[in-house]
């Protein structure tokens, strides 16, 4: 999903509230939707005050926005905001924004009323981070945020990112706190696990082996984000993900050959090897053969399953095994061959 979850409140703020009181109504699929368009308001009066429901308009939204840059990473960025009354804005648990009034709660400067206001650069973390945001419009709150055009900020521009922290006026820097439908920059507060499968995905430092049969589920989804093996012992089955191997050696044992269980890469996976991989076949003339079992299944590759860079095996001197690649590369075998040369004359 994308958007953000929304709630509006029709009444005063909390300057200091980490989050808003009240259950949230729903989700916003644009994201920060009341700060690009005039707000709603229930009564109509020529002199706003206290007790007259147009003068209270608060909204606040939750939920997560992706920080552009390699996960983990320092961005370095610069918030710009015209809403009327009062903005706060919270990233990754760090306030970026709060303004009160005329003035800059953050570093007690006045800012004037002109309500165009251009932060300090704030360093965030790329990745998705959690966000919260809460506005508070007075007075011509039927008209949304203010415009501020000898600046050359647009009307309704609401809250702007510049990812380059310009600090400066012009709104073409910045982005707007929207997603553009498909949850790639906003999305609702959901399980992280659902939000982001890199927080569930497994990293491996050291000798990656798999006993026969072992699937392993990468649990990704398009576009993937490779998990890397720094090497790999086995015959697994690649599943929902890229797998990447760094090592160029890699081995199959006795015991994975005599399960009869190839390395698959099922549909939509990929394996990708090392260039100038070589397999390396353990004990492999212990293995003897039977008459009915004269080829063992190395590989497997399914119709959309990808392998890159497909290992190379050289017999050794002796050996009765050799290795066949398919026609069509999507299959490896160990072949068995003893036999007896006659020559007539």
């Amino acid at each position: 999903p994308s958007g953000l979850h929304w709630y509006h409140h029709n009444g005063g703020y909390d300057l200091g509230a980490a989050n808003p009181s009240g259950t949230y109504w729903g989700i916003d699929p644009t994201g920060v939707g009341y700060a690009y368009k005039a707000w709603p308001y229930y009564h109509e009066g020529e002199n706003p005050g206290q007790n007259n429901s147009k003068y209270k308009n608060y909204f606040a939204y939750k939920g997560y926005i992706n920080i552009p840059g390699e996960a983990g990473t320092p961005v370095v960025c610069n918030f710009a905001s015209s809403i009327t009354r009062f903005v706060r804005v919270d990233i990754g648990g760090q306030t970026v924004v709060k303004m009160n009034d005329n003035k800059d709660a953050l570093t007690g400067r006045e800012v004037g009323w002109s309500r165009m206001y251009v932060g300090p650069a704030v360093t965030l973390t790329a990745g998705w981070q959690p966000i919260f945001v809460s506005m508070y419009n007075a007075y011509n709150n039927d008209k949304g945020p203010a415009a501020n055009t000898d600046l050359g900020w647009t009307a309704n521009f609401g809250i702007g990112i510049d990812w380059l922290a310009r600090s400066v006026t012009n709104h073409s820097f910045y982005v707007k706190l929207q997603d553009p439908g498909d949850g790639s920059f906003l999305r609702p507060e959901l399980d992280r696990s659902l939000l982001d499968p890199a927080l569930c995905r497994p990293t491996f430092e050291g000798a990656v082996k798999f006993a026969p049969g072992t699937v392993f589920d990468a649990n990704d989804v398009l576009p993937y984000t490779p998990v890397t093996f720094p090497s790999l012992t086995g015959l697994p089955t690649i599943r929902n993900g890229e797998v990447q191997v760094t090592n160029t050696t890699w081995t199959v044992r006795k015991v994975d050959v005599d399960a009869g269980v190839p390395l698959t890469v099922e549909d939509g996976a990929t394996l990708r090897f090392a260039p100038n991989t070589r397999l390396v076949v353990t004990d492999v003339d212990e293995l003897g053969s039977t008459r009915t079992e004269r080829t063992r299944p190395l590989i497997r590759v399914a119709a959309t399953g990808v392998l890159v860079n497909p290992p190379s095996y050289t017999r050794p001197q002796g050996s009765k095994w050799r290795a066949e690649w398919s026609a069509d590369g999507k299959s490896l075998d160990l072949v068995y061959n003893d036999g007896m040369i006659f020559i007539l004359r």
